[in-house]
């Protein structure tokens, strides 16, 4: 074994001892809190969303299913109740009662032990046993029992323990009646009647005869109310103008005692300045101003007021004899058809034995509730829906449809649209890419930021003063004061030189495209601007005083034309209304269509409007309809302006026509979903069978709402796609 050292190693090898290991030092962890990550407000903002969607969601889904079940037939049950009293010797007694009728919902109530304690057992015994939750509490139910003619009520609250014990029941033969007045029925078929003479007592036989007679009776009860309608519309429409153009000529042959004195004046003064009298000129012209003003008043002189009068009565009596003819065989069609509809009459017999004659005629839909299959039920159903959907409201709007109501919030909110959009879309494309930065562009989008919020109820009164009462009144009957001839025509030389002037120093403000504007230029775009405001201020009340226009309906006052709430002034004051809504949207559309594009058309030799038509407009659509669509769903579901200019309770007619005579109808009262909704609400005497109808038009509203935005929404994905490269 050898004992040689052994040789050091050689530093760098691999078994080259190191030097010792130093000491790591110990890194110091920054813990950072987790707020600073924003954790907790993604959470916070992302359960916010969450819970308003849900809530969203959950409204829907009630408006949805109240909506949808409330016209779905109810069975009708019988129940005897016994009612706690004392008779004439004040001894406890029980008055026993029975009720036909729906039951429309339930809850519970604490009841009153000393109700029934006072009455004898033998009646106690005779009582439903009650049946108390955990808590204590009792059910009762609300029953709709109807026959308010007879009973002066339509519902009735009835608790459990009151009901005798198997007193309730299901009738096979019970029917419901929905009657064209005095809302509906409930009862058994007891006789059927024809010419007052009895073809079926039995309740099948009754039934059977119903099912056969109805039909043709409701057709001639549709043509009635048809005939009735152009008696009481077109007829009387063709009277009433012929009688407004006879006061016409009235008025005209009114004032021809004082033609007659006004050209003997003039004709005596004449003469008398032929013969060499002085001081007779001012009288004179005095004379000839007066005569003047007569002529201009009516237009023609005397001789053609006399002819023009004769001609127009003759026109007026024979229009007047031919719409009486009409009228005539008008109510003899109506007389006959009352007489053979007068003929079916089926009489019932209430669940208490009291006995009620309906016509057939009166009858809108009847059914026996606890006989109908599925499929009957089914064809119930769809037959309320489709008369609500098509009819016009009855019975103080709980029952009927609501189909007027339906056309004047579609009208209503497509004007809207159009009168908004285009001035929305002007004034944004003027801020956007015309105004320059100033403290007046300041005051504007100040103005229009607070006009977004001002309560929608300050733009009715705007609109029914200044629309109903102001232009209104003015279209109607001319301005209330008009302003002298002579200072009329002097503000309207100033007029003209002030507009020369606006345009002069507008041409002179004018530069061209990249120059820089002087100090002269700018002064000259600030005076022309100016005198462009004056200019429209004083056409405004030139055009208010002007001494010149009488108006277009001066005839038919003191029943406003125009001067009233109408179609025409809703859809104003809602555009004014929805306003900002395009203003802002537009805006945000135009700032986000790149410049690269504006400058690209530049560069191309294109001027600022053909950039803007071509390039801007057309890539900014999408945006612009989205302010379209946001201001119709706000338009259509307001309702506070709308009461104040236009929208009534019940309208008579549709807010159109075709008929320019009649203003296609534009200038009538309209029914709006939303009042509609609110009347039913809060303003109907039936509440409760106003209440299904409520959820049921708000369904309406919120669907018809949708339809428009969709229809919109379809649109802007089309010029969507037409620019997919813009990113909007």
């Amino acid at each position: 074994m050898s004992t040689e050292p052994r040789p050091a190693p050689t530093p760098g090898a691999p078994d080259a001892p190191g030097p010792a290991p130093q000491p790591r030092a110990r890194r110091v962890k920054l813990r950072t809190p987790l707020s600073a990550y924003g954790e907790p407000m993604v959470w916070l903002t992302g359960g916010s969303l969450v819970v308003c969607v849900l809530m969203i969601v959950c409204l829907l889904l009630l408006v949805l299913w109240m909506g949808l079940v409330s016209f779905w037939p109810a069975p009708l049950e019988r129940i005897t109740v016994l009612t706690p009293g004392t008779n004439a010797e004040g001894e406890p007694v029980a008055v026993e009662e029975t009720f036909l009728g729906e039951v429309t919902r339930s809850d519970t109530y604490a009841p009153d032990p000393t109700q029934f304690a006072a009455l004898p057992e033998g009646i106690r015994s005779r009582l439903r046993p009650a049946l108390k939750d955990n808590d204590g509490r009792i059910q009762r139910r609300l029953f709709r029992t109807g026959n308010f003619d007879l009973t002066n009520r339509h519902f009735r609250w009835f608790n459990d323990p009151a009901i005798v014990d198997g007193g309730a029941s299901f009738p096979e033969w019970a029917l419901t009646i929905e009657r064209v007045e005095w809302g509906r029925f409930y009862g058994f078929p007891a006789r059927f009647k024809v010419d007052d003479e009895i073809v079926a007592e039995d309740p099948a036989g009754v039934w059977n005869q119903y099912a056969e007679h109805h039909g043709e009776v409701r057709d001639r009860w549709e043509r009635r109310k048809d005939l009735e309608q152009d008696a009481l519309g077109t007829v009387r429409l063709a009277q009433e103008r012929a009688r407004l153009r006879v006061r016409d000529v009235e008025i005209e042959r009114g004032l021809m005692p004082i033609w007659a004195q006004a050209y003997r004046d003039v004709h005596r003064l004449e003469s008398e300045i032929a013969e060499g009298q002085a001081g007779l000129a001012d009288r004179l012209e005095t004379a000839r101003s007066r005569l003047e003003r007569l002529e201009t008043s009516a237009g023609r002189p005397p001789e053609q007021a006399v002819a023009a009068y004769e001609r127009t009565l003759d026109r007026y009596r024979g229009v007047l004899r031919e719409t009486e003819r009409r009228s005539g065989e008008i109510f003899e069609e109506i007389r006959q058809i009352n007489a053979e509809n007068d003929r079916y009459v089926m009489v019932m017999r209430t669940a208490d034995d009291m006995e009620k004659a309906i016509p057939l005629d009166q009858i809108v839909r009847a059914y026996p509730a606890n006989r109908l299959s599925l499929g009957d039920k089914l064809g119930v159903y769809f037959s309320r829906w489709w008369e609500f959907l098509s009819d016009d409201p009855r019975a103080a709007n709980s029952e009927g449809g609501v189909f007027p109501a339906i056309v004047g919030t579609v009208l209503m909110t497509l004007i809207m649209a159009i009168l908004v959009v285009p001035f929305g879309v002007t004034a944004a494309l003027y801020l956007r890419e015309y105004a320059s930065g100033g403290p007046i562009v300041s005051a504007v989008r100040i103005a229009i930021n607070n006009l977004a919020g001002v309560p929608s109820i300050v733009f009715g009164v705007f609109g029914l003063g200044f629309f109903c009462y102001g232009v209104g009144d003015f279209i109607d009957g001319g301005p209330q004061w008009e302003m002298p001839k002579p200072i009329w025509f002097v503000l309207l030389a100033g007029l003209v030189a002030v507009s020369f002037g606006a345009f002069l120093s507008m041409v002179a403000g004018a530069v061209r495209p990249r120059e820089r504007p002087t100090l002269f230029k700018r002064l000259m775009r600030y005076l022309s601007r100016l005198l462009w405001l004056g200019s429209a201020a004083a056409a405004l009340l030139l055009i208010a005083t002007t001494p010149f226009f009488d108006g277009f309906f001066r005839a038919s006052l003191p029943n406003p034309t125009f001067g009233k709430g109408a179609l025409v002034w809703a859809s104003f004051t809602l555009a004014l209304l929805t306003l900002p809504v395009v203003i802002v949207a537009t805006e945000e559309a135009l700032s986000a269509v790149p410049n690269s594009m504006r400058e690209g058309s530049y560069a191309c030799g294109a001027s600022k409007w053909q950039t803007i038509k071509r390039i801007v407009l057309p890539r900014a659509m999408p945006g612009i309809m989205t302010g379209a669509i946001l201001a119709m769903a706000r338009g259509a579901g307001e309702v506070a302006p709308l009461m104040l200019v236009g929208a009534v309770k019940l309208a008579p007619k549709l807010p159109i026509s075709l008929d320019p005579g009649e203003n296609f109808g534009i200038n009538r009262s309209f029914m709006h979903l939303g009042f509609h909704i609110y009347d039913l609400g809060f303003q109907s005497q039936n509440s409760e069978a106003a209440k299904p109808l409520v959820f049921t038009t708000t369904l309406l509203l919120i669907v018809i709402v949708a339809a428009l935005n969709l229809a919109a929404i379809g649109l802007r994905s089309r010029l969507k796609r037409k620019f997919i490269g813009t990113q909007f």
